[in-house]
């Protein structure tokens, strides 16, 4: 299980670097690394902190707008990744359970997507459209991907409630913002705060929902 999760871990990161890789060898190779062009270098330690309060913070949010639209059972669902969790937990024991969390909220998760649409996307569109619209687009972007979570919750008369769609679709549309903006105004276009939140809000989200619900 361990390797399984390191592995597939590692294979996402690679999935997801792949056409950030594939442009840059043909825009910007001559000019820098790649873990530069990306922004996978170091940052202030006050940027990085400030992406652990933003992470912290995101947990409570969004658990209070699941509670608020009455679907916080979903995070109980077999078939979420908390559910799995909590099943992996039963049956290999908390330890085994908290060290797959971690990792997967890290690096598979967090690590993959902040190199795609933080050290990527947001790059981009801010280098043509400017800070203000470039990171706000790829906020949008990176919140309308979070809809697919929202697959099969609808009911046939109705589909998920607003605060739902707060918590799934809005909320991290808004931790993207706040990632592009800690990356590019306090960290120099370093990705590591933006990296910072993502992780610390996952493994809360992956470690303590296991063990409550």
């Amino acid at each position: 299980m361990v390797i399984a999760t390191v592995l597939s871990g590692i294979i996402q990161v690679l999935v997801f670097a792949f056409v950030p890789f594939i442009v840059y060898l043909a825009t910007a190779r001559r000019q820098r690394r790649f873990a530069e062009y990306i922004g996978l270098k170091r940052a202030p330690a006050r940027a990085a902190g400030w992406g652990v309060l933003i992470g912290m913070a995101s947990f409570p949010l969004m658990l209070g707008l699941l509670h608020v639209a009455g679907a916080a059972d979903v995070l109980a669902d077999p078939a979420s990744q908390t559910g799995r969790l909590r099943e992996l937990a039963e049956a290999r024991g908390v330890a085994a359970m908290l060290f797959v969390a971690v990792f997967q909220a890290a690096v598979t998760t967090a690590l993959s997507e902040e190199i795609l649409f933080r050290g990527f996307l947001a790059k981009r569109l801010v280098s043509r459209l400017g800070f203000g619209a470039g990171n706000t687009l790829q906020a949008l972007v990176f919140g309308a991907v979070h809809s697919v979570l929202l697959t099969g919750t609808a009911t046939e008369t109705s589909g998920p409630s607003p605060a739902v769609w707060a918590a799934v679709v809005l909320l991290p549309a808004v931790q993207g913002w706040l990632m592009g903006w800690l990356n590019e105004r306090l960290a120099g276009g370093s990705i590591v705060p933006g990296w910072c939140a993502h992780a610390v809000s996952n493994a809360l989200t992956f470690t303590v929902v296991p063990i409550l619900i």
